[in-house]
């Protein structure tokens, strides 16, 4: 076994809850889940719709509108004052309504589930 791999699995099992994965938001996508980028879109084209303009691209809309790229956290600030209307704002990409559990939308994947498993053990 290589050395490096051997002291990390020494070093994981003795220090249970000091390590973390670090995954992007692709893990979910297959979930049904959009990635931030998505959310991105969906947010801008939201705006868009309010402003009652109409485009193809969201995102070039937007800079052409505001003159600079939409961030996602600056959209957010934009859109949202407090922790919870944040949440609020966010919820319905990320909870599964009953007809996303019963599609098999926004329920855990085989990767979350081996996810689970791999900190399990």
């Amino acid at each position: 076994m290589d050395k490096k791999l051997m002291s990390l699995s020494f070093s994981m099992e003795a220090n249970k809850g000091v390590y973390t994965l670090l995954l992007g938001s692709g893990i979910s996508y297959t979930a049904s889940i959009p990635t931030g980028w998505g959310i991105l879109k969906l947010l801008c084209s939201r705006i868009m719709q309010l402003e009652g303009e109409d485009h193809q691209d969201e995102i070039r809309w937007y800079t052409e509108k505001f003159g600079k790229e939409p961030l996602y956290d600056e959209i957010i600030g934009m859109l949202t004052k407090t922790p919870s209307e944040r949440n609020g704002l966010l919820s319905e990409f990320f909870e599964p309504t009953t007809e996303d559990i019963r599609e098999g939308r926004k329920v855990p994947t085989a990767a979350h589930r081996a996810i689970a498993n791999l900190v399990k053990n």
